[in-house]
Formats: C-alpha cells, structure tokens, sequence
C-alpha cells in the first residue's frame, strides 16, 4: 500500500517544488504596449507574459504571438489618490443644449459641401469651362 501512495505522490511535481512568495518567479512587470493595453510581464523570465484565455484559464506564453488578446489587459479601476484629483464644477441640467451637436454638425457638414463645390465650379478659370475642354 506504500509503493501506490508514493508512487501517486511523484507524479504531482507542483508538491515536489514549493516556491516561496518572495521569490523572483512571482515578480511581474507592468508594461503598456503601442495600443494602450497593459500586459504582465514575468521578472523571472524576461518576455514570458500572464495570459487567460476565454474560461478564464491561464494561457500558455507560447501563444503571445497567435493570441495577443489573452494577454492584453484594460484597467477597470486605478487608485488615484485625493492629492490628485481635480474635481470640475458640472453644469446645471437646464445650461446643457442637447440640440447643439447636431446643429454643429450640418454647420460643418454645409461648410465642407460649400468648399468642394467652389473647388469644383466651373468659373471662367476653371479646370470644367466648356472652353478649357479639348474635343478629340
């Protein structure tokens, strides 16, 4: 009955090696990559980052390359201390014109139509006068 607990006991090898807290295997580097996502990077082993997959599983840091979204973070929350923050005075809902984006955009969007058509009139000068046409 000794030799099949021992021998079950040997197959476990996260048993074999205890790995203390304080240890460089459990030291991450924070990293922001060109998209603006974080992504945890092992100390230990420099290039090896902290991955999920869908079911929340860890993913193996192989696939970085073929899978960069399992190992791509957004931060939901950030401690910012009150030292920091800057508080802004809102504005009454009465002030707010919730018509105004709207207006402003058939401004600009007249404004851009205006300045393609005078750019494409046909004026004495113009690239579309009938005179300025070669017929072949």
């Amino acid at each position: 009955m000794e030799e099949s607990s021992a021998n079950f006991q040997s197959t476990r090898k996260y048993d074999d090696e205890h790995i203390e807290g304080d240890s460089i295997r459990c030291f991450f580097i924070e990293r922001i990559n060109d998209h603006g996502y974080t992504e945890i990077e092992s100390a230990w082993e420099p290039g090896q980052f902290l991955g999920f997959n869908s079911r929340g599983r860890f993913q193996d840091p192989s696939t970085y390359r073929q899978k960069p979204k399992c190992f791509s973070w957004t931060k939901l929350q950030r401690f910012v201390p009150n030292s920091e923050l800057h508080r802004c005075s809102r504005q009454s809902r009465k002030k707010l014109n919730h018509t105004q984006p709207t207006h402003h955009e058939s401004f600009l969007r007249n404004m851009m139509r205006a300045s393609l058509l005078q750019k494409i009139r046909a004026t004495e000068d113009g690239p579309y006068n009938s005179r300025n046409v070669t017929m072949s």
